[in-house]
Parts: C-alpha cells; structure tokens; sequence
C-alpha cells in the first residue's frame, strides 16, 4: 500500500513529538508499504517532500527567551482570528499548497496525520478528499478537556474559541475513515467530540535504543562514582505549562543528604535554565540528540517521569523510558496513573539506595535484546493498526 505521513515534527528535529511518526514510519517500511513522510525536514535515507518550516532555519540554544520586542497586540489578535484550529494552520495550508503535484504522482491509497499541532489534519482532510483516498487522523494530546495552549483553556474570554475548535474537531473527526490515539482518555475525548467512524487505540511506540558509541558530556560522564543520576530527557512548563520544575528541585531540597543529582536533556525556559544553574545538584545537558538521549537512559540510575496535577492521559514519554528499562521515578497526580503500567517505578528512598546494575549485552551490542524487540512491538501495532483501518472502509 502507498502511505503519506504529515507530520509538523519529525527528524532529524529534537522533538519528543517526532518519535511517534518516526517510529510509524519504520515500522510501516518493515511491514513492505511504500511510506512518503511529508515533514518540515527528512533524515537522510526517508522518501519524501520537505516543506520548509521557519524554525528548522533559527539557532538554538535550548533555552526559550521571551522576545525583546513583544509582537504588536494586533499581531496576537491576528493570529487568534485567523489562524484556527493553532497557529501551524500556516504550515498546513502550505503543505496543501506545496505537495499537491508530488502526491499525484505518488498517488497515496492512505494519508496518515499525526498530532499536535491539531492543524495538521487539515491538510490529512483537504488531500485525501483532492486525491481520492482514506485517511487516517491520530491525536497524541488531549485537544480540549486537558488543553496545552493556553488560548483553548477553559474561560469566559476563550468561550468563542472553544465552540470554535470544538466544530473544527467535530468535521475531521468524523471525516476520517480512522481516528486513533495513544490512550483511551484521548480516545474517551474523541468520542465525544465526534464521535468517529471508528477509533483504535494506537500506543506510544519506543524507539529502539543505539548501540554505537555516543557523544562525550563532561557534566554527565564526570559525575563522582557515588552520584546517583537521576535523568530527564524533554521540557517542563514548554511543552505543559501545568508541569513545572519547582516540585522536583523542592524534593531534591528536602533529601540534600543524599546523593541524588537531578540532569535534565531538553529544551527549557530561561526561568528554568537559571533556577538549574542556581541549585547545586541540578545539571543541564543542553540540547542532545534522540540517540543520545536514549543511550543516557540506559546509562541513568533513575528516570524522573513528571506529569502536570490532574493530567488524565498517560505521559508519552513512559514507553520511551520503559524501554530503557531504567528505574522510573514518577511524579505528578491525576487518573493517568490507573492506565499506566509502573512496574519498574521507585521512590526517592529507594532510588537513594540503589545503584544501576550493569546491563547485560547481547553479541551484537544491543542492550538486553531492546532493539530486536522493540521494533517487532511497533510492527505488531502498526500492523493491528491497518487491520483497523480495513475495518472501518467496509462500515
């Protein structure tokens, strides 16, 4: 079958959100379907069509700053106005525009969008309808029962936008031939909103974990024997603005006995780059690569697993740690606890206690077999994935 994947993120991009498509990608190429990623770059070796992004071209140095010169207050309101259901519609309608003549040559039996940003189904809904072809429309993150931005939170002065994007969601939603999510809260949501054709419970896929050597970090390769390195890879407040980083440095605080430093991989607000830099035993490691970052997981005596107060979907990032197979520290509130599987989750006592075990390699230098088997699970769910999809065209 022949595949387009939209994506706004996807690599070589350092973005938790560019895992899923990535890992969609590869296991949809294993299964023997001809994949064309439409993304605002491509690694190497991945047929598709760029469309370029303003982002990709800017420095970045990991940390966000607000802007010297605040955007005029017409500007904002511009965008609120126009620019529906997020402020990617841009890119979205540029995807439309760009790709239409590569995708007729390609001519697609499926498009796949993946979410956030939500405006990226627009171009999955306008194509398949211009092409002729099914669709398939995948939400990662709530869109607006537990909301990241901050526009579709709940508020009298939001009330227009909220009914708004609530009839954008109800049209795509019931447009696509399938709607899949990573959690049933998500999936609870989509209902609602909809309801779809048909739904399917899409999970986080790990990707697998590298086996070549990785690049040196001082801060992380000279830590004293007897630190316990407790690791997190990705944002706070950038990426939740619920999910703040004061919780974790006041529990670091409140055990300064103990031997336990806090690493954080990822981009940060400048508050948050400061407030690191300010504690003794917290540590920044910069902006590193998705093959960095998995490898220092593996390597961790700990993973810190952070969610907002209240968060109902589990966190996208516990199938990347479960896969390291680190011990997983986790914090936060709210019912996605009931859903996620924290097996291998500790306590700030015995994370204290315990140090890493040498990890056992197996001849070809994976760790425990994690690649062999992490990419036969993607396979296995993308693969239940299109049985679905099958499903829901003779409905």
């Amino acid at each position: 079958m022949k595949i387009v994947i939209i994506a706004r993120h996807f690599p070589p991009e350092i973005s938790g959100g560019a895992r899923r498509p990535n890992m969609l990608h590869h296991s949809l190429a294993a299964l023997g379907h001809d994949v064309f990623v439409i993304a605002p770059r491509l690694p190497k070796g991945v047929s598709g069509l760029a469309v370029d992004h303003p982002a990709t071209a800017r420095s970045d140095d990991g940390i966000v700053r607000p802007p010297t010169t605040p955007d005029p207050i017409w500007r904002v309101w511009q965008r609120r106005l126009l620019l529906w259901p997020d402020p990617e519609r841009w890119w979205a309608n540029r995807v439309v525009r760009t790709v239409d003549a590569a995708l007729i040559d390609f001519a697609p039996d499926l498009i796949i969008t993946t979410s956030p940003p939500e405006s990226t189904h627009h171009a999955g809904a306008v194509l398949s309808e211009r092409l002729g072809c099914d669709w398939i429309a995948d939400f990662r993150d709530s869109w607006l029962e537990q909301p990241l931005m901050a526009e579709r939170r709940p508020g009298l002065t939001r009330a227009w936008r909220r009914w708004g994007e609530a009839r954008i969601a109800r049209k795509w939603i019931r447009r696509t031939a399938l709607a899949t999510a990573p959690t049933h809260a998500i999936l609870s949501e989509l209902d609602r909103l909809g309801p779809p054709r048909r739904m399917h419970l899409y999970p986080q896929l790990a990707t697998p974990i590298p086996t070549g050597p990785r690049a040196p970090i001082t801060t992380w390769d000279e830590a004293a024997p007897e630190t316990i390195r407790l690791l997190h890879t990705g944002s706070f407040s950038l990426s939740d603005p619920d999910r703040t980083l004061s919780p974790v440095l006041d529990a670091l605080d409140r055990r300064a006995a103990e031997a336990v430093h806090l690493y954080v991989a990822g981009r940060l607000s400048e508050a948050e780059a400061e407030a690191i830099k300010a504690h003794p035993r917290a540590h920044w490691l910069g902006l590193i690569s998705t093959d960095t970052a998995q490898q220092l997981q593996t390597e961790a005596d700990g993973l810190l697993l952070l969610a907002a107060p209240g968060t109902t979907a589990v966190p996208g990032k516990l199938s990347e740690y479960q896969n390291a197979g680190t011990p997983i520290l986790a914090m936060g509130s709210g019912p996605w606890r009931e859903e996620a599987h924290l097996g291998n989750q500790v306590q700030w006592e015995s994370l204290a206690r315990r140090k890493r075990r040498k990890r056992r390699k197996n001849n070809s230098g994976s760790v425990d077999g994690t690649t062999e088997i992490s990419m036969m699970e993607a396979m296995t769910e993308t693969h239940a994935l299109l049985q679905a999809f099958e499903e829901a065209r003779k409905i």
